[in-house]
C-alpha cells in the first residue's frame, strides 16, 4: 500500500570531487544543484507536506548507482535529480527535463554523455551499451516518468516565463542517463539552464532565481501527485 504522505528523493547532481560543469564567470554546476536542491526539499515539505529526503545535503561526492539506491531503501515515490547544462556552443540556453529511455536526439545524447561521464570513467566502454535500457525498466516506471517529466517541464517554463524573459522551452524527452536507471520509481533529471550561456550563468548565481526554480519544479511535482497518483 501507498504511504499517505508522498515521499520525494531530491538529488542534487555532482559534488565533491565532481564539479560538473563549469560556467565562463567561474560558476560550479555542483553548487548550483544543491542550491536548488535544498530550496526544493524546503518547498516541498512546507508548501505541500510531503517528506523529503535529500542524496546529499552538503558539498559530498555521491556516485551516480548511491542516489538510485537510496531512493530504493527509502521506498520512495519521487525521484528528481537536478542539474545544470552545458555547450560548447554559449548561445545555447533554455530549460529541458529529462526521464530514462533510449534518448533519440543529438541534445539527449550529448547530454546524457556529460552526466554519465563519472560512471563511464570507471567501467569498461562495453558498459555504455548497458544504458540503453528498455528492457530493464518497467512500462510503468517508463510511463509515470515521462508523465512526471512532461508535468515538471511545462509548469518549469509556464511559471518561470511569468516572471523572466527569454525562458526557452526545450521539452520533455528520453535520455540514457546512468543515474535514472536504478531508481525504481517515477524519475526525472532536471536541466534548469546552462551555466555556459552568460544570461543563465548570471541568474543561476542569483537567490531570487534560484527560489523561483525550486518553487516550479515543486509545483510541478505537486502537480503530477495530484494527478496520477490513486489516492488511498
Amino acid at each position: 500500500a501507498k504511504k499517505s504522505v508522498p515521499l520525494i528523493v531530491v538529488d542534487a547532481g555532482h559534488g565533491g570531487k565532481d564539479l560538473g560543469a563549469k560556467g565562463h564567470g567561474g560558476l560550479l554546476e555542483k553548487d548550483v544543484n544543491l542550491a536548488i536542491a535544498l530550496r526544493l526539499r524546503d518547498i516541498l515539505r512546507s508548501r505541500y507536506k510531503y517528506s523529503v529526503v535529500l542524496s546529499r545535503g552538503d558539498d559530498t561526492f555521491l556516485s551516480l548507482e548511491e542516489r538510485g539506491v537510496i531512493a530504493n531503501k527509502k521506498n520512495a515515490d519521487i525521484f528528481v535529480s537536478v542539474h545544470a547544462n552545458a555547450a560548447e556552443r554559449r548561445g545555447a540556453y533554455g530549460v529541458e527535463t529529462y526521464y530514462l529511455g533510449a534518448g533519440k536526439s543529438e541534445q539527449a545524447q550529448e547530454t546524457a554523455a556529460r552526466e554519465n561521464r563519472e560512471y563511464l570513467a570507471r567501467e569498461s566502454e562495453d558498459k555504455e551499451t548497458q544504458l540503453i535500457l528498455a528492457d530493464l525498466m518497467g512500462a510503468r516506471k517508463m510511463k509515470d516518468s515521462g508523465a512526471l517529466a512532461g508535468t515538471v517541464q511545462k509548469r518549469l517554463v509556464q511559471s518561470m516565463s511569468k516572471k523572466y524573459s527569454k525562458i526557452k522551452n526545450r521539452g520533455a524527452e528520453p535520455g540514457s542517463f546512468f543515474v535514472l536507471h536504478a531508481p525504481k520509481m517515477a524519475s526525472i533529471l532536471v536541466e534548469v539552464g546552462f551555466v555556459t550561456n552568460s544570461r543563465e550563468e548570471r541568474r543561476l548565481k542569483q537567490s531570487a532565481y534560484l527560489d523561483s526554480l525550486a518553487a516550479s519544479i515543486a509545483q510541478g511535482i505537486a502537480e503530477y501527485i495530484r494527478d496520477e497518483r490513486p489516492m488511498i
